[in-house]
């Protein structure tokens, strides 16, 4: 396995139902470079996996972890809150930004319950602080901004879809490396 630096933050990227990234995934990869070092991971069928680390470390991800449906649905989200609980057991990532879709909102709150972290949803940025990672919300139609903390642990954080601007450096050849999840 891989080494992974003191400021990650795991980035859970979105696979759509053809086999590709998300649209989301470049906001969201680019959120986490501007906080920390941005550890993707990619929850999908085996034969995917080599063209889709491709695709996130042209987004910026300079570390790419794998994981297999195990023959489940990809509708499921079971599965991907699997991998995603062994990520971040494996990561200790300072903050988990997912993106705001229907499934990234089940993940994240299943996620921040079997993990018992703070979960702030719906944000259209992120920041960090001294203290770590923060998330910015776009309150009453956008009248005010208002920004959330956790007290202590990880923050999981559901990013609005294309609420972010910000992208990161590609990265040629991202560490590539199978994630061993526990069901």
């Amino acid at each position: 396995m891989a080494e992974f630096a003191a400021d990650s933050i795991l980035v859970l990227l979105d696979v759509t139902p053809d086999g590709a990234l998300a649209s989301s995934a470049a906001g969201l990869v680019g959120a986490a470079a501007q906080i920390g070092t941005p550890v993707a991971l990619v929850v999908a069928d085996e034969g995917a996996h080599a063209s889709l680390a491709t695709a996130a470390g042209a987004l910026g991800a300079a570390t790419v972890l794998t994981a297999s449906l195990g023959g489940a649905d990809h509708t499921l989200t079971v599965p991907i809150v699997d991998a995603a609980a062994s990520a971040y057991d494996l990561v200790h990532p300072d903050a988990v930004l997912v993106s705001n879709s229907i499934e990234g909102r089940d993940v994240a709150g299943r996620l921040a319950a079997r993990r018992q972290l703070a979960l702030a949803v719906d944000a259209v940025g992120v920041a960090r602080d001294d203290e770590g990672v923060l998330a910015q919300h776009s309150v009453y139609g956008g009248a005010f901004n208002a920004t959330s903390a956790p007290t202590f642990g990880a923050l999981v954080v559901t990013v609005r879809q294309g609420a972010i601007d910000a992208r990161a450096e590609a990265v040629a050849s991202p560490v590539v490396d199978a994630l061993e999840v526990t069901a």
